[in-house]
């Protein structure tokens, strides 16, 4: 199966159609783990330093619909534990006291085309994968 190096939405579609609905959900799930992880690294670049805490903080949370039917990844600071990001919301958005200094959004609006890109890169070696697999005869 010879998918094109760079393919949209509607390629992706299809290619996935080619597939069992499992293998298909599993391929999307990682593609968008894929795209989080990519936003969560250049998220903790951009991360003001001053302790450390907050970059460390920061990470991908795997979230689900209550029908579990749509899975979603969030990038923010992480709260409780060892690394506590609580005050991230405070840096970014600001208070009654303290001017907004966003490190999250900014990052996100000049990375979000290379996290949609990391989400295609994933997708299409997994079902060239999966491809693969299935002219082996393995599932």
């Amino acid at each position: 199966m010879g998918i094109e190096a760079t393919f949209g939405f509607a390629e992706l579609k299809k290619a996935l159609d080619l597939f069992p609905k499992n293998v298909q959900k599993n391929i999307l799930t990682g593609a968008t783990r894929a795209a989080a992880s990519y936003i969560r690294d250049e998220v903790k670049e951009n991360a003001p330093y001053r302790t450390g805490n907050l970059k460390k903080s920061i990470g991908t949370n795997k979230r689900r619909s209550p029908s579990q039917s749509m899975v979603w990844y969030s990038v923010s600071p992480r709260q409780g534990g060892k690394n506590d990001g609580f005050y991230g919301k405070f840096l970014e958005f600001g208070t009654s006291k303290m001017s907004p200094k966003p490190f999250m959004r900014p990052t996100f609006e000049a990375k979000g085309e290379k996290g949609i890109d990391a989400f295609f890169d994933y997708a299409q070696k997994r079902i060239d994968k999966e491809a693969a697999k299935a002219a082996n005869g393995r599932s």
